[in-house]
């Protein structure tokens, strides 16, 4: 059993929920409490947050939640309209002030977020929906199906990397302009990403010091550091020419386009 210190300790027998966020390396705790909570040697910060009634039944696929955060929070605000970056995943503990004793009580993950009137809400789903997904994704197809710089491909990102500052910004944020861009040849960085302040977005398209990428930034990108990253097209001419990579690659580029015991096409 795990403990939890809390300073300050308000009402006996209050009901306080923690919130803790995960996001690659970073983590971010909220208590619903009005005072800070410590827990596994974690700080948990006094908010406003909320949830929806967590509706227990036989099916844990339909166990989604709806979390709550105040219009003005830094943390929420990164979810506004748009579906996370990374992974972030949910857990959420449970107990009263006057024991110090939390259990798990839900876990998941953040899909996407919005705002409704003067709050910003979370849509998450249960732990337990990964399970429903499909097992074998591994398609017979001429191209790779492998993920550039996943654990399939092999291919080091950090060996493809360019380092540059933003000059620019046009068309609402879904045009950038880097300079650094320009030294490798057009659409270099098409299918790639770039990152800024932690933040990725997906290169659609690359010409000279123009970048357009799939949704703008949060932020206001000017002046500051974007690494960027070499884009892939899966086909095998591209994973050994400018990857080098050919071993790795995916794909099956040799298979029949007829099907030889019956004339139909197989692709």
């Amino acid at each position: 059993m795990s403990y939890t210190t809390r300073e300050n300790s308000t009402a006996q027998g209050e009901v306080v929920e923690l919130y803790l966020f995960n996001i690659a390396t970073e983590s971010f705790a909220f208590a619903s409490s009005a005072e800070p909570v410590t827990h596994e040697g974690k700080s948990y910060a006094p908010s406003s947050i909320s949830r929806d009634t967590i509706k227990q039944g036989v099916d844990p696929f339909r166990g989604g939640l709806s979390v709550r955060l105040p219009k003005s929070d830094s943390f929420g605000q990164r979810f506004i309209n748009f579906a996370p970056n990374e992974t972030v995943g949910l857990t959420i503990f449970r107990g009263h002030s006057s024991d110090g004793e939390f259990v798990t009580y839900w876990k998941g993950r953040v899909l996407s977020g919005g705002v409704t009137d003067n709050e910003i809400t979370l849509s998450c789903e249960s732990v337990f929906s990964s399970i429903k997904r499909p097992g074998l994704r591994a398609s017979h197809e001429i191209n790779c199906r492998h993920v550039v710089y996943s654990i399939q491909c092999k291919a080091s990102a950090a060996a493809f990397e360019t380092i540059g500052t933003v000059t620019g910004s046009l068309n609402g944020g879904t045009l950038i302009q880097v300079s650094s861009a320009a030294t490798k040849p057009d659409g270099w960085f098409t299918a790639g990403f770039m990152v800024v302040d932690g933040v990725r977005r997906f290169i659609k398209a690359h010409q000279g010091i123009n970048l357009t990428i799939s949704r703008p930034f949060g932020f206001n990108a000017n002046t500051r550091q974007v690494r960027m990253y070499a884009g892939c097209d899966h086909l095998l001419a591209t994973c050994a020419n400018k990857f080098n990579n050919e071993e790795n690659n995916g794909g099956f580029p040799f298979i029949p386009g007829i099907n030889p015991f019956n004339g139909s096409s197989i692709i």
